[in-house]
């Protein structure tokens, strides 16, 4: 993956991802995926990195490790992309919970055998879980 992604980055390819659109998929990989769910690159302005952050204690635990995460950008791109990360606090907008599915209910209530229902049922819910 960090070849492809120092191979996408170098390339200047009409109409192809741009140095912020690369950063953006590549960003769970470069701080974590805990991390990444806090955070959303924001933009590339002036050589700096603008990140949203979640709330002002993961902009202050952020802060310090800015070094580190410029060096794993560095080392994921293959270049030296920004200069520096700035981030911000600001409302993220989160990914929709995955709403549970109707046709999981109905596929229990095709099951005649009250027994085999059960049962159906009960592993379907240790599969969940």
């Amino acid at each position: 993956m960090d070849r492809a992604a120092k191979l996408i980055a170098r390339m200047n390819i009409p109409g192809g991802p741009t140095l912020e659109e690369v950063i953006r998929r590549l960003w769970p990989t470069v701080v974590g995926k805990v991390v990444a769910r806090h955070t959303r690159v924001y933009a590339i302005y002036e050589g700096k990195l603008l990140v949203a952050v979640e709330d002002e204690s993961w902009r202050s635990q952020l802060g310090p490790l800015e070094g580190q995460i410029l060096k794993r950008l560095r080392e994921v791109l293959g270049q030296q992309a920004v200069s520096r990360i700035v981030f911000r606090r600001c409302a993220l907008r989160h990914e929709p919970a995955r709403a549970e599915s109707a046709q999981a209910t109905d596929e229990a209530e095709g099951i005649a055998d009250h027994v085999l229902r059960r049962l159906y049922m009960k592993e379907r819910a240790k599969w969940r879980a």
